[in-house]
């Protein structure tokens, strides 16, 4: 397949742009912490010490607001650290309708716990979730590790209690962003949470492997419909459509086919963004659709329930050099 040395370098900034960008434009669909939908309430169960099932209802009272799931680990020293941070934030928000609920998956001895709660004076009640059922459900990885689930059980939040540490044993300089603070003040507030995901540094949670079979949701593979046409729509079609900057227009599944492997190759290898996106680094997100664009790659097939091109086309200007250079700007 013969294609001029420009057009290349205009469908990399393509690919390049609209993985970048996807995370930070709220138009396009990031993959939900939990789809959405509430949590079965099946999963948001922990026990007492005495093997006493909690359900959530118990736990976040008639008139809660929310629950916040703090993963601990007596011996971890960060869970240890942030002991009196979660103090104050049960202490702060109580009166909202917040309740903090400590987890701790990997020690079955209480009196390991209660030592725990008597050494950082711990106020909050602390729960056993020793069959890994509530940190799967929750895909909590790290102690500690915060998980705010509203009323209606869905993920509000999920990540650090703050940025203190955003890597383990490392210390971000100046003052730490309250991050697990932010959260609640949002959904209280009763809007987005403005920074629904971060990255918690700590000590792993040694969950279990389980049988793909059993697994709490088993991921499904991306499609053309549900996971690239949306990006595509919101971040291509400015540049390519039909009387537009870009010298094609990328419309359809075999538009996104043709072109998907030399792009991620590029991406991944550094090379592309151009140069005047090579200031961003990777994130989190941007390495995400990498591997949903990839598996898309491995397993697509021409799509069956929605038009293999776009309905919702754009309207843009004539192309000029202003309009090319703003694509890609």
């Amino acid at each position: 397949m013969n294609r001029p040395v420009s057009t290349l370098w205009l469908v990399l900034c393509l690919l390049a742009t609209a993985i970048a960008n996807t995370a930070a434009d709220p138009s396009v669909p990031m993959p939900a912490l939990s789809g959405g939908e509430s949590m079965p309430v099946d999963r948001l169960e922990v026990k007492t010490a005495d093997g006493r099932t909690v359900p959530f209802a118990e736990l976040i009272g008639p008139d809660g607001r929310a629950v916040c799931f703090a993963f601990l680990h007596p011996a971890c020293p960060m869970a240890q650290d942030y002991a009196p941070v979660l103090v104050e934030l049960a202490a702060r928000f109580a009166g909202d309708g917040i309740s903090i609920v400590g987890v701790v998956c990997e020690a079955d001895d209480p009196a390991e716990v209660e030592a725990y709660r008597t050494e950082f004076g711990v106020t909050f009640p602390i729960f056993f979730d020793t069959e890994f059922t509530l940190a799967e459900a929750l895909d909590a990885t790290i102690t500690p590790e915060a998980v705010l689930v509203d009323r209606d059980r869905r993920i509000n939040y999920t990540g650090r209690i703050d940025d203190r540490y955003k890597i383990r044993g490392v210390m971000t300089p100046g003052d730490a962003e309250p991050e697990l603070a932010n959260a609640i003040r949002d959904l209280l507030a009763g809007g987005e949470v403005r920074e629904p995901r971060t990255e918690a540094a700590g000590c792993p949670l040694d969950r279990p492997e389980r049988p793909a079979a059993s697994a709490v949701v088993a991921p499904a593979a991306p499609t053309f419909c549900k996971d690239i046409l949306p990006f595509i729509h919101a971040q291509c079609q400015k540049c390519y459509s039909p009387g537009q900057a870009g010298p094609f227009s990328l419309l359809s599944y075999d538009d996104a086919v043709e072109w998907v492997d030399i792009g991620l190759e590029e991406i991944q290898a550094r090379r592309m963004p151009p140069a005047s996106r090579r200031e961003i680094p990777p994130t989190r997100h941007r390495s995400r659709r990498c591997r949903t664009t990839r598996h898309f790659r491995r397993v697509s097939a021409p799509p069956t329930s929605c038009s293999s091109s776009l309905s919702r086309r754009i309207s843009a200007p004539t192309a000029t050099t202003s309009t090319a250079t703003s694509c890609f700007r």
